[in-house]
């Protein structure tokens, strides 16, 4: 779903507006009266400051994009842009430059940049996965579409899984792929 979902969603919402007329018709409830309702899209927030001071109680500096040492402030980076799944599960999230994030901005990383910067994404996901085991393995299970076993997923598994996930991400929205 987390993939499929945006081309799913409105015929899920139209079958739940039909249900819920039909349940509610001596109330004269039409599909009209209900559909704005199950439209209304909450706001979702950038939460990463969880995430945020893992890496700061991790010591790391390095910019997982660049690979260059972080000044004081950094940025925590949604990998797949917030704007495109309004997803802050641990594994989308990497410590950035500032700078670096700007000039990402709504982009996907490329495959080859996934690739380079491998070892750096599966450094923050260890930091993460340290800070908040149950959390991060819960969200990762979401991702993998089975449940996390042990650390290989996180080593191979997951890094696939996520490189899929950008691709399908970029072919499915036409999103510009960013290389440093």
């Amino acid at each position: 779903l987390s993939l499929l979902g945006h081309w799913i969603l409105d015929a899920v919402v139209l079958r739940w507006a039909s249900l819920t007329e039909r349940f509610a018709f001596r109330q004269g409830v039409t599909s009209g009266d209900v559909l704005p309702l199950l439209l209304v899209k909450p706001e979702a927030e950038r939460a990463t400051s969880i995430a945020r001071q893992a890496f700061e109680r991790a010591g790391l500096n390095r910019c997982t994009w660049s690979g260059k040492a972080l000044p004081r402030g950094f940025v925590v980076d949604h990998a797949i842009p917030f704007s495109l799944w309004g997803n802050n599960d641990l594994w989308n999230l990497m410590q950035v430059d500032a700078k670096v994030n700007g000039k990402k901005s709504d982009k996907l990383p490329s495959a080859q940049l996934l690739m380079e910067r491998k070892s750096a994404i599966l450094e923050d996901w260890d930091v993460l996965r340290t800070a908040m085991p149950d959390a991060f393995d819960r969200q990762a299970s979401h991702l993998l579409g089975s449940a996390m076993q042990g650390a290989a997923p996180v080593t191979n598994v997951l890094f696939s899984r996520f490189k899929e996930a950008v691709e399908v991400t970029a072919l499915q929205r036409g999103v510009a792929r960013w290389t440093l």
